[in-house]
């Protein structure tokens, strides 16, 4: 896919979901903040012309509690696009799980294996020495389109999808015995967001750990799962968990764990993995890398660049003029 083609398809799902953000927010801050439902609609109005944020980000970022110096401060929508135009344009690794595994393939412990380049032979032998398996279309996100394979289920149906599909099938991870304590029905991971800045040095801005719902097989924000924020210098959980629907959490729902007061397990080599990792591309400047810590210890699930912009400020600190400081 070429770089206008992703350009031109970033933006026209932008306009698809412009309507019905204009239509559905404003409802929900009237009845968060009071006011009424034509006034919030107008300052989302102002807010999207001003500094660039959709209604989305107008009620996930609270701007109708911020002031106009608040708000600016914020990487919305716009202005994400801004950055990962100027990503693509640098020829950074964008969207393309294969050039990722390819490029990090240091970090990545587990074996794994693109169908589009694989026989159905060869297709079935790593199913059969490795079942069961993960599958994950090459350009997937937050989760969608995650499928677990079996040898038992591998028939000539799945085995004609997964080709067409474009799926990387890839060992399924184990969490560490601390992570598998909260939840145990998905991997829980580390999502670390850093900035290169303009002299080529590497910046955490912000940690997450993202477990997964009871059940659920997939830890993403997007598919139920709620983050919890990480103290940069400890290590340590600090206060509630969010869920992308804005849940707050200091319990994980559905497995009774109280998350305040967890310490990440060896902290201090996951800042040196990630120190490292950072450094092996400089045109990544801008990304959310997805770890696991498996009983072997740290892996890299995937390289997101760009980073995302919601999840990245969703605890009420805005990364607007950071990010444009470090550029």
């Amino acid at each position: 896919m070429g770089i206008d083609t992703i350009i031109e398809e970033m933006n026209l799902n932008v306009i698809r979901k412009g309507l019905w953000e204009f239509k559905t927010y404003p409802v929900k801050v009237a009845e968060l903040y009071g006011g009424s439902e034509l006034y919030w609609r107008g300052d989302m109005a102002w807010c999207l012309l001003k500094y660039g944020a959709r209604p989305i980000d107008y009620y996930r970022f609270e701007f109708f509690r911020l002031n106009r110096h608040e708000r600016k401060r914020y990487l919305t929508f716009y202005k994400y696009l801004k950055v990962a135009h100027r990503l693509i344009k640098s020829g950074a690794i964008v969207g393309d799980k294969v050039k990722e595994y390819r490029r990090y393939s240091e970090y990545i412990k587990r074996s794994w294996l693109y169908t589009p380049d694989a026989t159905e032979e060869e297709i079935r032998s790593f199913v059969n020495d490795h079942s069961p398996l993960i599958a994950k279309p090459n350009n997937g996100e937050q989760g969608r389109g995650v499928i677990v394979v079996s040898k038992e289920k591998l028939n000539n149906d799945l085995l004609n999808d997964l080709k067409i599909s474009k799926y990387l099938l890839e060992e399924k991870l184990t969490n560490c015995s601390e992570l598998a304590a909260i939840n145990s029905s998905s991997l829980n991971t580390l999502r670390i967001y850093t900035m290169i800045d303009n002299k080529g040095v590497p910046h955490i801005l912000s940690m997450m750990l993202r477990v997964g719902k009871a059940g659920s097989k997939v830890d993403n924000w997007g598919a139920g799962g709620v983050g919890y924020e990480i103290d940069l210098k400890t290590g340590f959980i600090v206060g509630y968990g969010i869920d992308k629907q804005g849940g707050r959490h200091i319990v994980h729902p559905g497995t009774d764990f109280t998350m305040p007061g967890f310490k990440i397990p060896k902290y201090a080599e996951l800042l040196k993995l990630i120190d490292t990792i950072c450094r092996v591309d400089s045109k990544v400047r801008f990304v959310g890398w997805d770890i696991a810590l498996t009983p072997n210890g740290f892996e890299l699930i995937e390289m997101n660049c760009p980073a995302g912009h919601d999840f990245l400020q969703t605890f009420g600190k805005s990364f607007g003029k950071t990010i444009k400081d470090l550029w």
